[in-house]
């Protein structure tokens, strides 16, 4: 390297870095340099910290901060870079929750806690194949043959299902979902009209 100043940016994806000592040895072995990273926000002055506790009903749930997964709830992230960031949270039988412009203050220590809403599962084919199926009043997608249905996350709850092709009578019917992770199938025999 040569002698004199040197700038390195690091992304630290809202994780404050306090101060990092990286020594090398360059040519001469005897010869070190240190480098002390610290961060800046964009108009070059330190940055303000927070803090964010998250939790959530149920908890054990996954927590990706920027983009990078980061911890299990509940769980308190510190000395974060002030501003906005993204988080979202996942967990098996439950719909995911993202939001992608969350702010901190300075100096905050912001408390969130999070119902997750619970997931089942509607596998829906029919004969003929190729039905159109609106589920609470949404189109939703259509089905396939009987070998590869196709799956719809559903909140847990009644829903009512609409199953819909031209030259065929409606098809109507409600489903359940009573638990997390719950599988409903529908195979629907349309009636041509």
């Amino acid at each position: 390297m040569k002698r004199g100043n040197w700038q390195i940016n690091i992304t630290t994806l809202g994780l404050f870095i306090i101060g990092i000592l990286f020594v090398a040895s360059i040519i001469d072995p005897s010869k070190s340099f240190e480098l002390i990273l610290g961060a800046y926000s964009q108009n070059n002055q330190p940055s303000s910290l927070a803090d964010f506790y998250v939790a959530t009903n149920p908890s054990d749930a996954n927590i990706l901060l920027d983009g990078v997964q980061q911890a299990k709830t509940p769980t308190t992230f510190t000395n974060l870079i002030a501003g906005a960031h993204s988080f979202s949270i996942t967990k098996s039988g439950y719909r995911d929750y993202i939001t992608n412009n969350f702010v901190i203050n300075s100096g905050e220590k912001k408390i969130v806690n999070i119902q997750l809403t619970p997931l089942g599962y509607l596998t829906a084919t029919s004969n003929p194949r190729g039905a159109s199926v609106f589920i609470d009043g949404f189109l939703k997608g259509l089905t396939q043959n009987p070998d590869s249905s196709i799956v719809f996350d559903l909140d847990v709850g009644t829903h009512s299902v609409k199953l819909t092709k031209v030259g065929y009578e409606d098809y109507l019917t409600t489903v359940t979902i009573r638990q997390p992770e719950q599988m409903v199938s529908l195979d629907a025999q349309l009636t041509q009209k």
